[in-house]
């Protein structure tokens, strides 16, 4: 009757590892340059250029700076917005990569960080 073939995975070539190659080199200076921006900026705008370093390290693949950058804006401005839920989404994602290590301590960090973060959400929701 009908037959499935399953689809053959093309192989990366050199040319595609090379562009990603220099797509991240360019995502994490573009991040290191808003971070640089952020050390004279004003407060206002500090939160702003946070997420947007943030977002180009988490493109990048640099996870644990990504985080770290997130955490920076969120301390800043404790309320839902794009650092809580990039945080959200960065911590389940390290939370993933620590349980298929088979580290469960360091799994059951983030798992804190995640619930925090919404308890934070929780009572801004609730008016606290």
């Amino acid at each position: 009757m009908f037959r499935f073939r399953r689809k053959e995975k093309a192989a990366a070539t050199p040319q595609v590892k090379e562009e990603l190659a220099i797509d991240h080199d360019a995502l994490v200076k573009q991040a290191d340059d808003l971070l640089a921006q952020a050390e004279t900026s004003s407060a206002d705008a500090l939160v702003d250029l946070y997420n947007r370093a943030g977002a180009a390290f988490d493109a990048a693949g640099e996870l644990d700076k990504a985080i770290e950058v997130y955490e920076l804006s969120f301390e800043n401005k404790r309320e839902i917005g794009p650092a809580s839920k990039a945080l959200q989404s960065l911590y389940n994602k390290k939370r993933q990569q620590l349980a298929k290590a088979g580290d469960s301590e360091g799994a059951m960090t983030y798992l804190g960080k995640m619930q925090e973060i919404m308890q934070v959400a929780k009572d801004q929701l609730r008016g606290k």
